[in-house]
């Protein structure tokens, strides 16, 4: 996790905004996110490839808080895999219990829950 300390200070080159370190540190898992559907008309796979290229960091805005993991580990050797779920709910509040409860039992490295 000591990659991310390079991306905290806006205003250097190569800024990027990153999710919160946790305090976890002997998780396999990365990070945890959700990603609820957009008002606009779209296929909800747009909403789903939109946020993974967010988090792999082909996204040319630095201020969002997806993982962007080329900038972030681009010097890392690791395997990556990748878990999407989608849950189709008209009350976006599950969404969010079930992110909290997600996160609770594989204690992410990184993101706020």
């Amino acid at each position: 996790m000591n990659e991310f300390r390079h991306f905290k200070k806006k205003g250097d080159e190569g800024y990027r905004n990153i999710p919160a370190k946790n305090k976890n540190e002997r998780s396999n898992v990365l990070y945890i996110g959700i990603r609820r559907g957009s008002k606009a008309n779209n296929p909800k796979t747009t909403n789903i490839v939109g946020r993974i290229n967010q988090h792999l960091g082909y996204y040319k805005n630095q201020n969002t808080q997806g993982l962007q993991l080329i900038h972030i580990a681009k010097n890392c050797d690791f395997k990556l895999t990748l878990n999407v779920v989608e849950i189709v709910s008209t009350n976006s509040i599950y969404l969010n219990i079930i992110e909290k409860k997600v996160a609770d039992i594989l204690q992410p490295l990184c993101g706020r829950h």
